[in-house]
């Protein structure tokens, strides 16, 4: 009875311990990057397969370079052979198997390489999951702050609502009332499509959290300045990212660690002018940090690392394995001849074996199936290194845009766009403009805010593609595991 109480009261505890390490899915308000990452690294039950299949594959190394088991052989003669010092009753038999030369430790190479190919596996799946999230927060950013804006152009069409009225009222035309209506009715029908958009992406990201189905996350608060500050470019040499956007005051872009571009503050390299933006990214030093960083590459490495070790185990098949061992008698009581020399005395000896490796096509076949798989691995190695290369440079070249864009947008149309609906409001209500001009500029203006928070969330999403790629840390905070896990 006491031991079914003690073992029910450690059930208990470990289920309130469970229950306080992973937040309950409503108390999730975090908005920041940083949060996120960490939720998803703490509570994605795939990780935690890939480390204990890592686990698994370590314990195996010291199986594979071990010698095998020892055999004891007991001979019993039910009816004693008698001999010449008396009848043998009992006979004992230890014997050891030597592998040839170089096998034991030609295993233990390819179990180690499978080992560290499989904690390399749980790296990449680290910087996959940090990625997924990164991206999906990013866009859902984007979702919040389109909301925002496009609720700002509905909010300023229904204020113009009240004067077109007033107007109708007073004599004025009533097709520039229903030209109204029918714009205010398709700016709310894209914030409509907008809230439902933020559900949709809102249940992605719970899942990637590991939180259960619940109300909506708080969108992250990017703000849109877009001034010529954000997004600044990293060191061309080394091919690193520079410093992250700060479109917002609450919460900022998290900032990533690589360094930012040489000179003063965001001078253009070329053309020195103070505001441009250097948006020259060095693919090739990108490409090189990859390759010595990736967890994929490494992975794959390792896996052909395995498969070269297997191929030498398989050469080495083809020599002999040699078996020492120890043999004792036990001789009984010398009845027949007593007085012969040694009566009653056991005999011991010590035997080698060797068995004879003649089947020389299954050792043939062993070593071409050894020597293929080597081959798949390196080609899978090389394929997926020129995959990665291409996903650089089509990273570089998006980010390249998104940052024109950024500039573009920011910099130089969008202040133009306010000044142009601004005029337009002023001439409208002091009716010197058609409602035509001013729901265009209003659209103009709209649209520009929207291709302006787009190009800032593209750059940001390919930010992360390149850091992950490079597998550096992402918003300050996260990198992938570096020791055994």
């Amino acid at each position: 009875m006491i031991v079914r109480l003690l073992t029910f009261l450690c059930l208990t505890a470990s289920l309130a311990i469970a229950q306080t390490d992973v937040a309950p899915s409503e108390d999730f308000t975090a908005t920041d990057l940083a949060a996120y990452l960490a939720q998803a690294q703490g509570t994605n039950p795939e990780l935690q397969a890939y480390q204990f299949r890592y686990e698994a594959a370590k314990a195996r190394i010291p199986q594979a370079s071990a010698l095998p088991d020892p055999m004891f052989q007991v001979t019993h003669f039910v009816e004693a052979i008698q001999t010449r010092t008396g009848p043998q009753e009992n006979a004992f038999v230890l014997s050891q198997r030597v592998p040839w030369f170089g096998k034991l430790s030609s295993r233990e190479n390819a179990a180690s390489a499978e080992a560290e190919a499989l904690f390399y596996a749980f790296q990449n799946r680290q910087l996959t999951l940090a990625r997924a999230v990164a991206l999906a927060y990013y866009e859902y950013a984007y979702t919040g702050e389109a909301i925002g804006i496009t609720n700002e152009s509905l909010h300023l069409l229904q204020k113009l609502d009240s004067v077109t009225e007033e107007r109708v009222r007073a004599g004025g035309k009533l097709n520039t009332l229903l030209r109204l209506k029918v714009e205010t009715g398709l700016v709310s029908d894209k914030l409509l499509s907008l809230e439902q958009k933020r559900a949709v992406q809102s249940a992605s990201l719970r899942k990637l959290l590991g939180l259960e189905p619940g109300p909506e996350l708080p969108f992250p608060q990017m703000g849109r300045q877009g001034d010529a500050e954000s997004l600044r470019q990293g060191d061309l040499k080394t091919g690193r990212l520079g410093e992250s956007d700060n479109l917002s005051p609450t919460p900022p872009i998290p900032p990533s660690p690589l360094p930012p571009v040489d000179g003063d503050g965001d001078r253009d390299r070329v053309t020195g002018r103070v505001g441009e933006w250097n948006t020259s990214v060095d693919p090739i030093a990108i490409m090189r940090t990859m390759e010595a960083n990736n967890p994929e590459l490494a992975m794959l490495q390792r896996q052909v690392a395995s498969a070269e070790a297997r191929r030498e185990i398989a050469r080495l098949e083809q020599y002999p394995d040699f078996t020492v061992g120890l043999n004792y008698i036990q001789v009984g009581d010398p009845t027949v001849n007593p007085t012969t020399p040694d009566a009653g005395q056991d005999p011991w000896g010590f035997t080698v074996a060797v068995n004879l490796p003649i089947w020389f096509p299954k050792y043939n076949a062993a070593k071409a199936e050894a020597l293929a798989h080597q081959r798949a691995s390196e080609s899978a190695y090389a394929d997926r290194l020129n995959a990665m290369k291409a996903e650089v440079s089509a990273s570089v070249a998006l980010l390249n845009d998104a940052n024109r864009r950024l500039a573009l947008y920011g910099g130089d149309l969008l202040p133009l766009a306010r000044q142009s609906v601004d005029i337009s409001r002023s001439s409208y209500e002091a009716d010197d403009e058609d409602i035509l001009d001013l729901i265009e500029t209003e659209r103009a203006l709209l649209d520009l805010q929207l291709l302006h928070q787009r190009a800032a969330t593209d750059a940001r999403q390919q930010r992360i593609v390149l850091q992950t790629l490079a597998n550096e840390p992402i918003a300050g905070t996260f990198e992938a595991t570096t020791a055994e896990p």
